[in-house]
Order: structure tokens, then sequence, then C-alpha cells
């Protein structure tokens, strides 16, 4: 039975231990939210902000979470084999001793971004939690983890926070980086060949060297606001506002 609309807040811990199945929670705001132990089957989080809410132990047999807000949420020895995730932000999110279908989990954003026991289902290094925590992705393959089985897939990364991250020689190409925050990271020998770095914070991340003539939705008040040297390559339009004078 439906029980919340959109909007609804789901704050306050009230649905901890709670049966509510099929609940109707599109769009509702439940960040830090408490769902542990809760039986959710069938429900619909679809757009929903759960930053930081714990679905620890909770039923989610059924549940959806499309395009939802999960940053740092908490999945804890949660049954998750056929709960969709498409399109949700998954970034800090902790998947600890959860049971998942890797396919659910890929179809999210920032799904790289997340902590997880079952590194070797999903294609991940061992030391991928460890990277994550210290923000380390120095010669991470982010195509080679998204491809599966489309050889032209591109890595979803939009909004994903890189703020003063190691990103050296990491293989970013097709990435879309969208309103991603790379302000302070280090990006140097990264390919970003065809990346999408539409409003992108650029700002202090440096590229020196960096090949950007295959990237983009650059603008040049991103490349001024970065660290750039006369080895970093722009895309052509970018080099021909220079050229005329447009250098904001």
């Amino acid at each position: 039975m439906g029980l919340c609309k959109t909007g609804t807040q789901l704050g306050g811990g009230q649905l901890s231990g709670a049966v509510v199945r099929q609940v109707d929670a599109m769009g509702a705001f439940g960040v830090n939210a408490d769902f542990t132990g809760a039986d959710l089957y069938g429900s619909n989080f679809a757009d929903s902000d759960l930053r930081g809410a714990m679905f620890i132990r909770a039923r989610l047999v059924g549940a959806t979470f499309d395009s939802a807000d999960l940053r740092d949420a908490k999945f804890y020895e949660t049954n998750l084999n056929s709960t969709r995730f498409r399109n949700a932000n998954l970034q800090g999110a902790d998947f600890l001793g959860s049971r998942l279908d890797p396919d659910n989990i890929r179809s999210s954003r920032n799904w790289t971004l997340a902590y997880y026991d079952t590194l070797s289902k999903l294609k991940l290094p061992r030391d991928h939690n460890d990277r994550v925590r210290r923000k380390d992705f120095s010669d991470y393959d982010f195509k080679e983890l998204n491809v599966a089985e489309d050889e032209y897939f591109s890595p979803a990364l939009g909004e994903a926070d890189f703020s003063s991250a190691n990103l050296q020689r990491a293989n970013l190409e097709r990435a879309i980086l969208e309103n991603a925050d790379l302000s302070g990271a280090d990006l140097r020998g990264a390919i970003l060949r065809g990346a999408d770095l539409s409003l992108a914070n650029l700002q202090k991340t440096d590229l020196r060297g960096v090949d950007l003539t295959a990237s983009k939705g650059l603008t040049l008040a991103q490349i001024n606001s970065a660290i750039t040297d006369n080895s970093t390559q722009l895309p052509g339009y970018l080099q021909r506002q220079i050229a005329f004078g447009q250098n904001k």
C-alpha cells in the first residue's frame, strides 16, 4: 500500500523496524533516515534524497532506488539481488556484507566510489575500499571497470566528489564527469579522451601535461581556474578562442 507522497519527510528514524511494504516514497527527503531492519518489500524510493540513510538488514526485495541520492548510505547485511539502482548516486555508500546483483550496481552512478566486500564479483581490485577511503585512484582504469559487455559504455561519474583526489594516470576515457568536483585533484597523465567535463569544478585541478583535445564541455573559465602549463593540450575550439583573444 502507498504510504507517502512526493516530497515526504522520512527523517527521525520512525521507520526503523517498520513493516511498510510497497511504500511509494518517490521524491522523498530522507537524509540520515533510519530504516534498520525495516520491511520495505517492493517500495519505490526513486528520485529520493537518502544521503546517509541506514538500510542495515532491511528487506529491500523488489525495491527501486532509480536516480536516488544514496551518497554515504549504509546497506550492511542486506539482500539487494533484485533491488534497482539505475542512475542512483552511490558515492560513499557501504555495501559490506550485502548480497547484490553486479548488473544492478553497475547501472548506477559512481558505483566505483562505494565500499564492497564482493570485490571480485564486481571485478574491483583488492585494495579498492582503501583507495576509495584515501581518494587514491592513481592508475585506476574506470573505463575497463564500466565496460561490462559494451565497449562503448561510458563511466557514469556525474556529480562525483574527486576533490583533492589522486587521479594520476587514471583512465577516464569517455567518462561522464558532468558537475563533478575535481577541485585540487591531480590529473597528470590521466586519459580524458572523450570525457564530458561540462560544469565540472576544475579549481586548482592539476592538468599539467594532460591531453584535453578530445574532451567535451570545457570552457576557458574552467581552464583558467585550473593548473596548466605549455604541455597541456586544449580542444581546438578553446585554442581558437584564445587565438582571438577570448580568454574568459
